[in-house]
């Protein structure tokens, strides 16, 4: 009797369990007789009447009537599930969701037998909801176990979803088995989960190489039957093609996966302005960003936010290295402060906090450097108020130093950190990561680098750790270290790193200046203030200059006040043409930076801008509607600062 009693309950929630809330637009023909919309689902007809709002996707409308049939009838499970699903997919809060879910289990299995003929979908769409609210948060082995629940009463296999949860578990032979298992029904549907999974799975157990070809034939797969690739199969496969160093075939997929228009976990705008930072690329980079809605307004309210974090880091390296320090601090305080969920991505949520810490404090301390640049040009008082707010600025930056530390606890964690573009460093910029060499300390980062070394057999990824050995060496004073493995990882750097480049040229350049103020010297200054004029005011050094002042002398008098310039007699040449006007010009005469205003205090402003920001606009960023708003005459970073949002 229990067998045949099975398949009438097979055939009872077959086409309906799992279509009910995922698609507004399911659809069920109503069966009178029944009681409701067919063989179990009988409900009262205020249930079925809110049910068919969910159906429609009128959340607004189905959390108003679920809340008024609950002070009702606080026992109808049917209206706790209906306030899961309203939770989940109309307003992204998943532990609501999960709480009612659970509530709405509870109030069913107290009333119901198991198999009831009259009702049995509803608990198999409990189920349904209750496992994927577990998985909206992370919690994969609940997430299981409901999938072992489903499977146990009502026959289905999920097989090739679980996966992902078992990779996230840590299980990755078994995560492995799954898929190929998935693999071997030759079902194209679920062979573009499992080629998903196993995509990740490879990437996470660090066989780069596999992880390549696994994401390349999730592409090619769907591209053999004629269809587009998936948005996020293309995203990962740019993943993937970074962890090899391809950039160039990277870009090229985030580029098509750009002008898809589906609803994904993943924003190739995104992840384009990231590639573009690193390759010192900002006009590209900021029409990148501008981008961003574009991917997010496409997504249901569960799914919008889920990447909100990674956007604002990318926004805050955008404005850190664009000379916008205040800005970026904006968006790393948003970042650290609702850190993304990570159910639906392989990454390790203390990579993302790490990450936004050290942002964090890299643009504490450039903005303590402006507050006091800016304070150059003021009177004796407000210097000394500017060197009590810098002060406090630097104290704010240690603190997120310690947190980075803290989130990087365990060798793990801390030689996975340089192993960059690695499952371990997928956001890991290279042009920061000096900035954790000198957490550390050149000791502990060194023996740190070895370990990675031995650890990735990459071959390119040799030619990194040099740059980040150079870092260290850097932090010794030691220049003829410095000299040597910097030469090497200059050497075999893509040309497209400008960023970690330049920031090498302007260590050298430290080193060398402080030596003595030779031309190579002069000739690195000049480099780094071409390629990443930036560095220097993030590093807090001050650049030697000769003074040669043509009348006045006020705005002489504030520059060399300026913790950006320091006088010396062979030095660039600081040339200040009275009161409107000064230029940074190399000894040669061959390049010059000038700022010009109607006082001293808007020349000597505009010198600071010109001299240490990157020669990009960064008011024609557009950054109205990043939440996908088409609203104008508002603060256009609202959408994604704005915490009840």
């Amino acid at each position: 009797m229990e067998s045949v009693k099975r398949v009438l309950v097979l055939i009872l929630i077959f086409g309906a369990t799992f279509g009910l809330s995922v698609s507004p637009r399911t659809t069920f023909a109503r069966d009178d007789e029944a009681g409701g919309f067919g063989f179990g689902l009988s409900g009262t007809p205020e249930e079925l009447s809110l049910y068919s709002l969910v159906f429609s996707g009128r959340y607004i409308d189905a959390r108003e009537s679920a809340e008024a049939l609950l002070k009702k009838d606080p026992n109808s499970y049917v209206a706790h599930l209906a306030m899961a699903q309203i939770h989940y997919y109309g307003e992204a809060n998943f532990p609501k969701a999960l709480r009612h879910a659970r509530e709405a289990r509870r109030l069913y299995e107290a009333r119901h037998p198991v198999y009831d003929p009259d009702t049995v979908r509803w608990h198999a769409q409990i189920l349904h909801e209750l496992s994927w609210a577990h998985y909206a948060l992370g919690q994969h082995q609940e997430w299981l176990d409901r999938m072992e629940e489903l499977k146990a009463l009502y026959g289905i296999d999920r097989g090739a979803e679980t996966a992902w949860s078992l990779m996230k578990l840590g299980e990755l032979d078994k995560a492995r088995a799954a898929v190929q298992a998935a693999l071997d029904k030759n079902d194209p549907q679920l062979e573009e989960i499992a080629l998903n999974s196993l995509c990740a799975i490879e990437f996470e157990a660090g066989e780069d190489e596999r992880s390549y070809e696994a994401c390349k034939e999730a592409v090619e797969a769907r591209r053999r039957r004629g269809a587009m690739p998936l948005l996020v199969d293309l995203t990962n496969f740019a993943e993937a093609a970074r962890g090899l160093f391809r950039f160039e075939e990277s870009e090229r997929a985030l580029l098509e996966a750009a002008r898809m228009r589906e609803p994904s976990y993943g924003n190739p705008h995104r992840e384009l302005a990231d590639l573009y930072l690193r390759q010192g690329r900002f006009v590209e980079a900021a029409s990148a960003v501008r981008a961003i809605p574009e991917t997010r307004m496409l997504r249901p309210a569960s799914m919008i936010d889920s990447d909100r974090a990674e956007i604002m880091r990318t926004m805050a390296s955008l404005f850190l290295l664009a000379g916008e320090p205040a800005v970026a601090l904006e968006m790393t305080s948003d970042a650290l402060r609702r850190p993304d969920r990570r159910a639906h991505q392989s990454r390790d949520p203390a990579q993302d906090l790490a990450v936004a810490s050290l942002l964090d404090r890299a643009a504490r301390l450039a903005h303590a450097e402006m507050i006091l640049e800016e304070a150059s040009t003021r009177n004796f008082f407000h210097r000394v108020g500017a060197k009590v707010r810098s002060a406090y600025e630097r104290l704010l930056a240690y603190r997120s130093g310690r947190r980075a530390l803290s989130a990087l606890s365990g060798e793990e964690r801390l030689i996975g950190f340089f192993r960059i573009d690695s499952a371990k460093a997928s956001i890991v910029a290279p042009w920061f990561v000096g900035d954790l060499v000198g957490l550390i300390g050149p000791g502990i980062a060194k023996a740190i680098l070895d370990e990675a070394g031995v650890r990735d057999e990459r071959e390119q990824l040799q030619y990194y750790l040099d740059a980040f050995r150079a870092h260290a060496a850097f932090g010794e004073e030691a220049l003829g270290e410095f000299e040597r493995y910097s030469q090497r990882a200059l050497s075999g750097l893509s040309e497209s790193e400008r960023m970690l480049r330049a920031r090498l040229i302007g260590e050298r350049a430290m080193l060398r200046c402080a030596r003595a103020i030779d031309e190579g010297c002069i000739h690195d200054l000049m480099g780094t203030l071409e390629t990443d004029p930036g560095f220097f005011r993030r590093s807090g050094y001050a650049i030697p200059v000769r003074l040669e002042k043509r009348g006045g002398g006020k705005l002489a008098a504030m520059l060399l006040r300026s913790p950006r310039f320091k006088k010396h007699r062979k030095g660039l040449v600081l040339r200040v043409t009275g009161d409107e006007e000064a230029c940074l010009i190399d000894p040669l005469g061959e390049h010059a930076i000038c700022g010009t205003g109607k006082s001293a205090e808007e020349a000597a402003e505009a010198l600071h801008r010109e001299a240490f920001a990157p020669r990009v606009d960064l008011s024609r960023l557009d950054l109205d509607g990043l939440d996908g708003s088409t609203r104008a005459g508002r603060n256009p970073l609202a959408p994604l600062l704005d915490p009840d949002l």
